[in-house]
Order: C-alpha cells, then sequence, then structure tokens
C-alpha cells in the first residue's frame, strides 16, 4: 500500500517538484494544478477532476474514428440528424429497441387502463453466443446485464475506444448498476474495468452484483467515503500507468456526461417510432427514477427535438437540496443540448429553465438505497402482477410515486407510462458457484452482514 501512494504522488512530484502532505485530496488536487472546487453534490468524483485525469492521460491519444466498428444498425437519433453518424462516437452495445408492454393485469388490480412500461431491464442480449463473439469473459450461458446505462454506455465508451483506451475507470457505490454495466460492456470491448467503490446499505442485489464482478473480472477498490475515493482514484489511476503501461479512461458515476446523456435523448425517438409503429399510444407523461440526472435529462432534451407533448417526471431517490438538483440538471441538459447542436447544426438549441424539471421528491425516503414502505409495495405489486422485478433503491421508488399519482386521479382518462431502468433478471443459478470468498477481503462483510432488504 505505501509503494502505491508513492506511485501516486510521483504524479505530484513531476508536476511540481515535491509531494504534498497527504492530510486531504485537495493537496493532490493543488499539487496536480488542477482547480480546487467544491465537489459536486450529485455526481462524484467532481467533473473536474476527471475531466482533468483523462486530458492527463488516456485522452492524450489522438481521438481516431477508424477505432470504431462500422454501425450496422443506425441508432433512430441517426436516422433523424445523419451528420451525427459522423460526428458522435457510437457503438451498438444493447438490445434495442426495448418492448413497451402494457401493464394490463395490474391496471385491472388498480383500476387504470393505459398504464405502460418501457422494459429497459431487456436491454442486455441473451443469446448464449454473445459473449463469445465479442470475447468477454462474460458466461456464455448467462444473459447480459440490462438497464438504462447500457443506452449511455453505447457513446461513452465509443469515445474511450475512439481515443485508443484500454482500460476503464469508474465510480459508484458497491451494488452500483452503472458500475457493473460498465464493467461488463468495456471488458467486451477490450477494456477491462477498475471500480473504485464506496459502501451503501447492503441487500440481495449488492452481493450478486459483487458476484457478478468477479466473474466479470472487474478489479474492484473500495474507499469509506468521497475524499478518500478521490485520494485512491487519483494514486490507482497513476499506478495503473507504471503496471499496465497506460492510463485508464475515467467515466463518472451514472455515465452521465454530455455525451452519456445522448443516448437517452436517442431514447426519446426510440419511444416516437414505438408510437408510430401503434405499440402504445402516445404518453401523457413518463415516470423514471433519477439520481445521476442523466436518463432524466436525456428524456426532456430528446422528447421536445422529436415534437412530442409527453412530460416528464422524476422520482428523487434520497433526500437532496431539489432546487440545486434541478439546477444541476438545467446545465446537463443545456450541455447535452449544445453538444448535440454543435455536431448537427440542425439540431435545434432550445431555451430551458428549472420550470422545465418536474420532481416528485415525496418518495425519495431517508437515505439513498434504504427502502421505503411505499418503495417496497410497489416493488411486490408489480411483481405479483406482471411477473417485472424492480429493485427498492430506484425504480420502487419511483413507480410507487406513479402508483400516487393515479390513485389521486391526477392521470384520469390519460396514458401513462413508466420508464424502468432497472435490470432484474434472474441470475441466482449460474451466480451459485461464485465464491466471494475470492473477492478482496473488504467486501467480504456483504455476504457476512447479510441485509434483507431487496
Amino acid at each position: 500500500m505505501k509503494q502505491s501512494f508513492l506511485c501516486a504522488f510521483a504524479v505530484v512530484s513531476i508536476i511540481q517538484g515535491a509531494p504534498p502532505k497527504l492530510t486531504a485530496d485537495e493537496h493532490i488536487l493543488d499539487a496536480l494544478k488542477l482547480p480546487v472546487t467544491t465537489p459536486q453534490a450529485f455526481v462524484y468524483p467532481s467533473a473536474t477532476l476527471i475531466h482533468d485525469l483523462n486530458k492527463l492521460g488516456a485522452c492524450t491519444k489522438s481521438y481516431n474514428a477508424e477505432r470504431l466498428p462500422a454501425i450496422q444498425n443506425r441508432p433512430p437519433l441517426f436516422k433523424q440528424y445523419p451528420a451525427l453518424q459522423q460526428t458522435l462516437p457510437y457503438i451498438s452495445l444493447g438490445n434495442f429497441p426495448t418492448p413497451v408492454q402494457k401493464l394490463t393485469k395490474l391496471g385491472t388490480k388498480i383500476e387504470f387502463n393505459s398504464l405502460y412500461i418501457k422494459r429497459d431491464d431487456l436491454s442486455g442480449y441473451c443469446d448464449a453466443t454473445h459473449s463469445k463473439k465479442n470475447n468477454s469473459p462474460w458466461p456464455a450461458g448467462l444473459p447480459w446485464y440490462g438497464g438504462n446505462k447500457v443506452r449511455k454506455l453505447e457513446f461513452e465508451l465509443a469515445k474511450a475506444k475512439a481515443h485508443g483506451a484500454q482500460s476503464i475507470m469508474t465510480f459508484g457505490v458497491v451494488g452500483s448498476s452503472s458500475v457493473l454495466a460498465t464493467a461488463i460492456y468495456a471488458h467486451s470491448l477490450g477494456m477491462p474495468c477498475i471500480a473504485m467503490t464506496k459502501p451503501q446499505y447492503n441487500s440481495p442485489i449488492v452481493r450478486e452484483k459483487l458476484l457478478m464482478h468477479l466473474i466479470n473480472g472487474t478489479e474492484l477498490h473500495y474507499h469509506p467515503n468521497n475524499p478518500w475515493r478521490d485520494v485512491g482514484t487519483i494514486n490507482n489511476w497513476w499506478e495503473h500507468k507504471q503496471l499496465q503501461g497506460n492510463f485508464p479512461y475515467l467515466i463518472p458515476t451514472g455515465v452521465t456526461t454530455p455525451l452519456g446523456t445522448v443516448g437517452f435523448v436517442n431514447a426519446a425517438f426510440e419511444l416516437k417510432d414505438q408510437i408510430q409503429k401503434k405499440e402504445m399510444p402516445a404518453p401523457d407523461v413518463i415516470y423514471i427514477a433519477t439520481n445521476s440526472m442523466g436518463s432524466m435529462a436525456g428524456l426532456l432534451l430528446g422528447l421536445r427535438a422529436a415534437g412530442m407533448k409527453t412530460g416528464v417526471i422524476g422520482v428523487p431517490v434520497e433526500p437532496y437540496d431539489f432546487n440545486a438538483f434541478k439546477k444541476e440538471m438545467l446545465q446537463l441538459i443545456i450541455q447535452t443540448n449544445q453538444l448535440l447542436h454543435a455536431s448537427d447544426k440542425r439540431f435545434p438549441l432550445f431555451n430551458w429553465t428549472t420550470q422545465d424539471i418536474q420532481l416528485n421528491s415525496n418518495f425519495a425516503g431517508q437515505s439513498y438505497a434504504l427502502p421505503t414502505p411505499a418503495g417496497s409495495h410497489a416493488v411486490a405489486l408489480l411483481k405479483e402482477t406482471e411477473k417485472i422485478q424492480l429493485d427498492n433503491t430506484y425504480t420502487g421508488k419511483a413507480f410507487a410515486a406513479m402508483l400516487d399519482d393515479i390513485k389521486k386521479g391526477v392521470w384520469k382518462n390519460k396514458n401513462v407510462l413508466f420508464w424502468n431502468t432497472y435490470c432484474g433478471l434472474d441470475f441466482g443459478k449460474q451466480l451459485n458457484k461464485a465464491d466471494y470468498r475470492k473477492l478482496p477481503h473488504c467486501f467480504h462483510r456483504y455476504f457476512n452482514e447479510k441485509g434483507k432488504s431487496k
């Protein structure tokens, strides 16, 4: 460990001439000549840290689109704005379009017959040949992990690949869906993943994801809090260069970048295509869980660009200063809009304010990943009626908010769509053979002190 830290501070010595004290991450940032700012409240580590480490490391190689495979099936956004295909990096990773399904049995039970679900839980491939075709460590008999992050990774991992990155570093809590999806799909593209994690409430889902990391070969690191993870990020970033000969490419929490958010702009155009094919009527409103903001931000921009009048209600999953949350999301929407306009001048620039962002914050609960009674009830109800699995961290809370509004008559005679961002496929049988004791020892406590929340 001591040698590892010295590797990190070698960066400091190169840039400034003498290593700083080890008292706080701000000293390291100062030595690296990076701006020392208050960390963003919702996306951590700070965008500044990630941007500057990428600039110093993985992105020193020039962008070369020839490193990317040819696009076989153009995404709907590229069909509408063809110039984007020439200017934005993209690799097809997911099984799209994901189905829309009418929740008939649930609708009967709650006496609401115009309720639909967008099933991003099915965004991963389920055929046994996919792992072999991609030369991935992911077992051939195991379905590919899906969920909403696959849409973002189609753009963000393509950028990493175009820059010649040989490995990926990403961030999240121990049971993060974003970290797991990034690790699986990065590895399938020949870029092994380093996961910089921090604690969260224990649950069967957390243990399942740790075992999935084990079989995927993810390099897992554990940090007690955000400041220590910043220190660990710089440490491992530098150490990887010394041991592997290359700097990892950094992808932030939730794959929340303007480029990653384009994945959900594309999702809005995908939904428009399904409506035109009469797979469902145009929804009056979409409910979606939101935390790192990218999915909701992309939908808002995409729906407006697609000329749809559908509203979006985001359901935060932990307590925030929600005014600050809206301001943060507003900046992400504006930056994504500017990126798309710069990439294709035909893509319009819209005027945005925080009034365009609707949140239902009544179901966030007391903390991240801590179940709520309403959320747990919503998870059980959808499982009982439609055999679709939600989770207590994100989608259960969002589904509970939607059910409450329906019960109050807010959407009487309207079409409501729930966007399922969680991959609830059953991986249990294949994971039973995995031995958690092969994980780094710091993760063993999640198996020795088993939480009960789903």
